[in-house]
């Protein structure tokens, strides 16, 4: 019998509801999971393959089960969230207060996924695990 940690929940997605903080639960290897809040108390689960900010300008790397794979990538607290499978109209997302708060990254981005899910996306909470 093993009994399951909160991370190894987490993992196999057994929780529902809002997603635990901090985000300590290593995923595969070293890599750890983000949150995108696309409406309120709905959360993708993000696998966070790279994340470098220096405070300015910084870069992240992320694949989601639901999404695919996409880019973060900021300058001067602005940035631009690609998804790279998406059809081009829907696949780029501006982010904005974009900073590093205790180890996470958090953005607000403008999320239009109109047409894949039945749910108004327009703003959404991007937090992410990254190294300084």
């Amino acid at each position: 019998i093993h009994r399951m940690t909160p991370q190894e929940i987490d993992v196999y997605g057994l929780t529902t509801g809002e997603p635990p903080f901090p985000l300590p639960a290593v995923i595969v290897g070293d890599m750890l999971a983000g949150y995108l809040e696309i409406s309120e108390g709905i959360f993708l689960k993000l696998l966070v393959e790279s994340c470098e900010f220096d405070g300015v300008a910084g870069r992240a790397s992320v694949t989601s089960t639901d999404l695919g794979d996409a880019t973060l990538t900021v300058a001067g607290g602005l940035g631009e969230l690609v998804f790279d499978q998406l059809d081009q109209r829907i696949s780029r997302h501006d982010a904005a207060e974009v900073a590093l708060q205790d180890g996470v990254l958090r953005a607000e981005v403008n999320l239009n996924l109109g047409p894949l899910v039945d749910l108004d996306t327009s703003h959404a909470e991007l937090s992410l695990p990254c190294a300084r």
